[in-house]
């Protein structure tokens, strides 16, 4: 009996083929792993939030 991975069609073929298969799913899951933006946490909304109503002189968000 073969082993599960040896099913998926990547282990087969061409190698250069291969290697940018591997590279774009290593890529992909370095991209999918790094910090977030300031702008998307709750903090960083909270700062823009603080600082847009000092520089437009909104009263109201202090």
């Amino acid at each position: 009996m073969r082993p599960f991975w040896r099913n998926f069609r990547i282990y087969e073929g061409d190698p250069m083929r291969r290697f940018f298969a591997l590279l774009v799913a290593v890529v992909f899951v370095l991209g999918a792993c790094g910090p977030k933006p300031a702008y998307k946490t709750r903090e960083g909304k909270k700062k823009l939030k603080y600082y847009n109503a000092l520089q437009f002189n909104d009263r109201r968000n202090r």
